[in-house]
């Protein structure tokens, strides 16, 4: 995705592949990769939607690469296994899957769609317990981190008793 290879219109009209080319998500400019998946209308209310969620600020942002970039240094506390890092990708995958909708099943593409799909999707890991605490470090205020179950230990005080074997048994 960040290296373009994609089969929107542009890519396959690079490829020596000849047709009309429209983003099916607002039909007014040439699907690319960088249209669909962070200029267009429909990803610029859903990028801004899930920003305003996390805090992130979008600004200055005119390349995929730079948007996760963006949302992986946009908290000190955040790995490689935090929320920010695979959120991002449930949107990219949601997009994808809601133009999809839009070119093959003619079905209009709507921010709303794909914002409802990204917090069902994140509801669903949830609830199969896949969310743990730890995805949420610096993001406890987050609506979905009351699916990630907190490990409190337990601390059990129990007596032992000890007493020399008898002689002559086996224990």
């Amino acid at each position: 995705m960040t290296r373009n290879y994609l089969p929107v219109d542009a890519n396959l009209q690079r490829c020596g592949v000849y047709l009309p080319s429209k983003s099916y998500c607002c039909c007014n400019s040439e699907e690319t990769v960088l249209h669909l998946f962070l200029l267009g209308p429909v990803a610029v209310d859903i990028w801004s939607h899930f920003a305003n969620k996390f805090g992130v600020i979008m600004d200055g942002c005119g390349s995929l690469s730079s948007v996760f970039l963006m949302w992986f240094h946009s908290n000190p506390l955040v790995s490689k296994n935090h929320i920010r890092v695979f959120f991002r990708v449930i949107i990219c995958w949601c997009l994808w899957l809601e133009r999809n909708n839009a070119r093959f099943r003619v079905v209009p593409c709507q921010s709303v769609n794909v914002i409802r799909q990204v917090d069902q999707f994140m509801e669903l890991l949830g609830i199969s317990r896949m969310l743990k605490s730890q995805h949420f470090k610096g993001n406890r205020d987050c609506v979905l981190f009351r699916f990630a179950p907190t490990l409190a230990k337990k601390v059990i005080h129990v007596a032992i008793a000890w007493g020399k074997p008898l002689l002559g048994r086996q224990v």
